[in-house]
């Protein structure tokens, strides 16, 4: 069960004189789980009164219940104070730097614990079959800094997982200069085209560290009546998503529920040159993640500032600003972005409050941001 449908049990080491300073809207948050209400259904209560529900109120709550010992759950201490204490430690440390801990101690094919490797988001989202499948077909290369080990333009058609390291895509331009494209981090994969669709080689990669790579052998007997064309399609889809994710420091840091939420939150949304996404003082019914390529913040005419992959935008007008859009968002290029609908996005902020926690904090950031570019 989700820690957010679980219902809150106070202990026996609840004195209600000891909250006697909360804020109002702590007040009434306090006053459902008295009466055993999940997080789930204190959100949906707020939401019901047509209230937006702080999201950071109530993880201080539960937090303070927590350090008093007053919630019975044994689950909310695990999940809640695990995750406070990783992020005490090191606020940019998240699941994939712990992963990539782990699968460094590989020193050999044949030590692989296949049980880590499923826990990369790409694997958790794939079914149980498909993971055994992909697994059996692979084998763990090492690649020295320095390295290319994916050439623009060949048609080696493998799946790659980058476990860990790191590494450089670059791609030709029409003049046959080398541009930097991405940075991929621990958890990311590359080659999807060439091995979901048969297609050459798009772009070059290269270790900017040691790596540990992932290599899915690409065999036709398997694959091809395994993975149709509208699913290949989807898991092109995903593998596009997890690398935006992967790329914000806000989404890396997030508990495992938490980041595949966003995996399949929304959908995902093509974008040509110089559309404008988002108008200034409209009302705003989605928000966004870039996927790929980037967006231009232009307000009262005058441009504010580049958004890039794994930026979001249009959560303010959702959570702070009584959905109106305080900038407009005009495409530097082409591009994809995930679209998230209010009615998703709430729903799936009502069921991760750590997610929420952190677009809440990136909400009010923007806020105040805004209030200090005005005056």
């Amino acid at each position: 069960m989700k820690i957010e449908n679980e219902k809150l049990l106070l202990s026996s080491a609840f004195n209600p004189r000891d909250y006697e300073g909360l804020k109002p809207d702590q007040k009434e948050m306090l006053a459902l789980f008295a009466r055993s209400f999940s997080i789930l259904e204190v959100v949906q209560h707020f939401f019901s009164k047509r209230q937006l529900v702080s999201f950071k109120s109530l993880h201080e709550l539960i937090l303070l219940l927590l350090k008093k010992n007053a919630i019975a759950n044994i689950s909310f201490h695990e999940y809640f104070l695990g995750a406070s204490k990783a992020q005490t430690q090191s606020e940019q440390v998240g699941f994939f730097d712990r992963m990539a801990e782990k699968i460094l101690e590989i020193q050999s094919v044949k030590k692989i614990d296949k049980s880590k490797i499923k826990e990369i988001p790409f694997f958790r989202s794939l079914t149980p079959e498909l993971q055994d499948i992909f697994l059996q077909h692979s084998t763990v290369v090492p690649v020295s800094a320095g390295i290319t080990f994916c050439q623009e333009g060949s048609k080696q058609r493998s799946l790659l997982v980058l476990l860990s390291g790191q590494a450089t895509v670059y791609k030709r331009d029409e003049s046959g200069k080398m541009n930097k494209v991405i940075v991929l981090s621990e958890g990311s994969l590359f080659g999807e085209a060439a091995f979901f669709f048969g297609t050459d080689r798009s772009a070059t990669v290269v270790a900017d560290k040691d790596c540990q790579v992932l290599v899915i052998k690409y065999i036709p007997e398997v694959y091809d009546n395994l993975i149709k064309k509208d699913k290949a399609k989807q898991l092109q889809s995903r593998i596009w998503t997890i690398h935006a994710l992967l790329k914000a420091d806000t989404f890396r840091s997030l508990p495992q529920e938490c980041f595949d939420a966003l995996i399949f939150a929304g959908e995902l949304k093509s974008f040509k040159p110089k559309t404008v996404i988002c108008k200034q003082g409209e009302v705003g019914e989605t928000c966004y993640v870039i996927i790929q390529g980037a967006v231009d913040v232009v307000k009262n005419l005058k441009f504010v500032s580049r958004l890039e992959q794994g930026d979001c935008f249009g959560e303010l007008a959702l959570m702070m600003n009584q959905g109106i859009r305080t900038a407009s968002i005009h495409t530097a290029g082409e591009g994809i972005v995930l679209e998230i609908h209010r009615n998703q996005f709430y729903k799936m902020l009502s069921e991760n409050l750590l997610l929420a926690c952190e677009f809440e904090k990136l909400a009010i950031e923007r806020t105040l941001e805004n209030q200090r570019l005005q005056n």
